[in-house]
C-alpha cells in the first residue's frame, strides 16, 4: 500500500507537470518546445501517467477492502453500503432540528 501511495503521488506530479517535463527533456536534445512532435510526446507521456495513476490507485483498494472486512462485524460492513441513505437521514434530521429551534430553513414569499 505504501508503494501504491508513492506511485500515486509520483504519477500525479508527472501528470501535473507533463508539459514541462517533456519540453525540458526534449529541449536538452535540441527539440523546439512548440513543435508538433513535442506536443505528441507530451500527450503520450500524460496518457502513460494516467495509466500509472490508475494502476497505483488500484493497488490500495484490495488491501483496504480486506482490512475493513476483517475488522468490522457483518452488520457494520453491510451498513456501509447504504451510507448515502444514512447521510440523507442525518441531513433531514438536522433540518428538522433547525425548524424546531425556530431557525429559518427557507424563505417564504
Amino acid at each position: 500500500m505504501l508503494a501504491g501511495g508513492a506511485a500515486t503521488l509520483l504519477s500525479l506530479l508527472a501528470l501535473a507537470w507533463a508539459r514541462e517535463i517533456v519540453r525540458g527533456t526534449l529541449g536538452l536534445f535540441g527539440a523546439d518546445p512548440l513543435s508538433r512532435g513535442v506536443q505528441v510526446v507530451t500527450l503520450v507521456f500524460a496518457i502513460f501517467a494516467v495509466y500509472i495513476l490508475d494502476f497505483a490507485i488500484n493497488t490500495g483498494k484490495p488491501g483496504l477492502r480486506s482490512l475493513y472486512t476483517v475488522t468490522m462485524t457483518e452488520s457494520k460492513y453491510s451498513a456501509g453500503r447504504y451510507s448515502s441513505f444514512h447521510c440523507g437521514q442525518c441531513t433531514n434530521a438536522s433540518a428538522r432540528r433547525c425548524q424546531c429551534l425556530g431557525w429559518p430553513t427557507h424563505r417564504r414569499r
